[in-house]
């Protein structure tokens, strides 16, 4: 039994060690630091989940890479590695397992300390924009079901090259955003695709210990302080196997005055008209009046609406208020497939140069058919190919009847042909019909011609 006891140990020891091993090749095959260079932004992303903004070269994050993901499984929690002591997060560090680069998206993937769950993290920037796109995929690998799984993303603030700002939540667009100053200079904002259990943004070290302690809570602070900001979205259980996907847009951008949000991007189909909710802001301290306009980048005729959908060109909105804009797009029955946008753009009456806009992607993923690419088919409720119906039921050619979904021609009788006669007289459906004994009594068929018999001459 001891021998028995010695040889398991050993065994378990040889196992820890191949463990270990594995773990340290994984971590080596890792690759750190990929970027995506564009304008206005660059973006870098670590093995590890921490990422770097850079906007016309200046840093976003205070010591560049003070943005960070969190995950706390049955309340341990795992994270990337201390930068600082100014971004201290979890004792348990994720483990760096991929990090590559496709076109204009950064994939990382880490499990967390112990092995229960991968994280694939997806960062991707469109040249132009002002804003990147952020999703996690988690995915219970641990063969047994996870309890409280709560996921955190926060970061230290450091916009346009301050350290300092002015916090606000908008519960329409679920999205927590920081101004530089009221009214002017930019913010920076989390907007939430995946609505968070909580949010909040508030002094730098409140945030640090709030995404490292599951407390983030629902609090902004407006009064100008050393900004940072969090969300924190919670699962009760992850099953087996089961993958949570979470998704943010994050902005920097330098707008004054009106922040202007698109909805997210759509598929559309042609013949379809789409209204499009714009969300906007006012940070002015005063009363302001924005113009309004709005293009499609398709040529697409576009109306600007207010929220009861009556016609307007300009807005007139209180300080610190939202308001809605409906951009109302027609798409034309002949759109091709592909993508387009529309944007919407608010600039101050008084001063052009305070203004911002959004735009919003439109895709035609499918163009419908129309009864002319069906002949020979009809139906009041024919497939149009694309998950609609077209009205087929009028598309049969002259002569023609609709018979269960089938175009079915209809042989003409000897009647139809009044004065014709013939043994194989053509029924117009490729076939003939014997009208030979169609004449009235008395004519007789002459050359397919009913003929009158010649009468006598009259007698004197």
């Amino acid at each position: 039994m001891l021998k028995a006891k010695k040889y398991s140990l050993k065994f378990f020891l040889c196992g820890l060690v191949i463990f270990s091993l594995a773990l340290t090749f994984i971590s080596d095959c890792a690759k750190a630091n990929q970027t995506i260079n564009g304008a206005p932004l660059d973006v870098t992303t670590t093995e590890r989940l921490n990422k770097g903004v850079w906007r016309d070269g200046v840093r976003q994050f205070f010591n560049e890479y003070h943005s960070s993901a969190l995950i706390h499984l049955n309340g341990v929690c795992s994270s990337p590695p201390t930068i600082d002591f100014t971004w201290t997060l979890c004792a348990k560090k994720f483990i760096p397992i991929s990090e590559s680069k496709i076109g204009n998206t950064i994939t990382t993937v880490v499990w967390d300390a112990d092995g229960e769950v991968e994280i694939t993290q997806n960062v991707t920037y469109v040249n132009g924009e002002e804003k990147i796109r952020v999703s996690w995929d988690i995915r219970n690998i641990s063969g047994a079901p996870i309890n409280n799984v709560i996921f955190d993303y926060g970061a230290d603030t450091y916009f346009n090259g301050a350290d300092r700002g002015h916090g606000f939540w908008s519960p329409s667009l679920q999205m927590v955003y920081i101004l530089e100053a009221l009214g002017g200079n930019g913010y920076m904002a989390i907007d939430a695709i995946t609505p968070p259990a909580y949010y909040q943004e508030g002094g730098y070290l409140g945030i640090q210990i709030a995404i490292r302690n599951r407390s983030v809570n629902d609090a902004t602070n407006p009064v100008l302080h050393d900004a940072a900001y969090a969300m924190q979205w919670e699962k009760g259980v992850l099953a087996v196997g089961e993958t949570w996907n979470i998704a943010i847009n994050e902005i920097f951008t330098t707008t004054s005055g009106i922040i202007v949000t698109a909805p997210n991007d759509i598929n559309v189909v042609p013949g379809t008209t789409e209204d499009l909710s714009f969300t906007l802001i006012n940070t002015l301290p005063a009363m302001t009046t924005y113009n309004l306009s709005a293009v499609s980048s398709a040529g697409y005729p576009v109306q600007i609406l207010d929220s009861a959908l009556n016609p307007i060109a300009s807005i007139v909105m209180g300080v610190m208020t939202e308001d809605t804009v409906i951009v109302r797009v027609d798409i034309p029955a002949a759109a091709p497939v592909g993508t387009s946008n529309v944007t919407l753009t608010a600039i101050n009456s008084v001063n052009p140069a305070i203004g911002g806009g959004d735009s919003v992607d439109l895709t035609v993923t499918c163009a419908p058919k129309t009864c002319s690419d069906f002949p020979g088919k009809c139906g009041a409720a024919t497939d149009d190919g694309c998950s609609g119906t077209i009205d087929c039921s009028a598309a049969c050619p002259d002569g023609d009847t609709c018979v269960a979904g089938v175009c079915t021609c209809t042989p003409k009788t000897c009647s139809d042909f009044p004065g014709e006669c013939g043994a194989a007289t053509d029924d117009g459906c490729s076939g003939t019909i014997d009208c030979s004994a169609a004449c009235p009594d008395g004519d007789t068929c002459v050359a397919g011609v009913c003929t009158a018999p010649d009468l006598p001459p009259d007698l004197p």
